[in-house]
């Protein structure tokens, strides 16, 4: 690629992808994609970037500032998509769950994509999963082009993991695993393969937990700007788990979130801490994981998912 413009190589489309929808979305230089697996820290880097691009609008709703292109469950036309997004006067910031090479590449388009463990993953993703009402499982099931309902989370999690880990969306047949979303694995080693390029960063949620400052600042300056103090101040301040869920609670967020998830921001907003799959995975099921971790990630890009950039003391890229 040496950082020419390129076209998606996949296309992805279920119950909640429509990789096509990016299509009504000419780029501008200097916009970002933020491109994570599911429950990996999206919206936290999300609200990070809101209180580094639009200090401004400090009321501003996030799914209207940064919106998903990609969801199709939410049954946006296109063209009012393509208005809204056309419209936005801030430097603007979008986010997706494809991997790579599923989106369209620019060398003027900044990408930050967002690891976590697996194992972390599959806990919070199956809270998530989970909580999802009739409401949100018959926007997910219906719409052209699908042909089988979204499958109810089953009573037992373990049943979750098993699957999670051995079976692939059948809507994305080069995918071992990730039923019923998509590979957690497959879409970070996507970008990890393009770390090199200099518009790709990479973080980590376990780094976001352990250094929160920091971190901020190597988001600021991949995308160049200038983190002054102050700003750090309030982003530690307002980009914390509990923060965001005090935030979240508030009954018109908390209202909106329910309709899709029983609980609403309580359930949406569920742990926020790491390591507490040691309580819940099977011997059976960590050997799954690491069959899965195997087939997916090669040796480094495994040992940075699991314990993040300070832990492992490896620089996945980036300033």
């Amino acid at each position: 690629m040496h950082g020419r413009a390129a076209e998606p190589t996949r296309v992805y489309f279920d119950h909640h992808l429509d990789s096509r929808r990016w299509e009504v979305v000419p780029y501008r230089a200097g916009d970002i994609i933020v491109a994570t697996g599911a429950k990996v820290g999206t919206t936290w880097t999300q609200r990070i970037l809101m209180m580094l691009l639009t200090p401004e609008m400090p009321g501003a709703k996030r799914m209207e500032v940064s919106p998903w292109i990609d969801a199709r469950f939410t049954q946006v036309p296109r063209e009012v998509l393509a208005s809204a997004v056309s419209a936005q006067t801030h430097r603007r910031f979008f986010k997706s769950h494809l991997p790579f090479d599923a989106l369209r590449y620019s060398p003027e388009v900044k990408y930050i994509a967002v690891g976590r463990d697996g194992r972390d993953t599959a806990l919070s993703l199956y809270n998530h999963y989970s909580a999802y009402t009739d409401l949100m499982l018959g926007l997910l099931s219906s719409g052209p082009g699908i042909p089988e309902p979204f499958p109810r989370a089953p009573a037992d999690i373990h049943v979750f993991i098993r699957a999670w880990l051995t079976r692939g969306n059948p809507h994305f047949p080069h995918e071992s695993d990730g039923y019923p979303f998509w590979s957690h694995f497959r879409q970070i080693q996507s970008f990890w393969e393009h770390r090199d390029l200099p518009n790709v960063l990479l973080i980590h949620y376990q780094d976001l937990s352990t250094d929160l400052r920091g971190e901020v600042k190597r988001i600021a300056a991949f995308l160049e700007i200038e983190a002054t103090d102050e700003l750090l101040r309030g982003i530690e301040e307002r980009c914390t788990f509990e923060a965001m869920k005090r935030e979240a609670m508030k009954p018109e967020t908390h209202d909106r979130t329910s309709r899709t998830f029983e609980g609403g921001s309580e359930r949406f907003f569920n742990k926020g801490v790491s390591g507490r799959w040691k309580d819940v995975f099977t011997p059976e099921e960590l050997a799954l994981y690491e069959a899965a971790v195997k087939r997916n990630l090669t040796p480094e890009s495994a040992r940075w998912l699991e314990l993040g950039r300070l832990a492992s003391g490896i620089e996945p890229s980036g300033p």
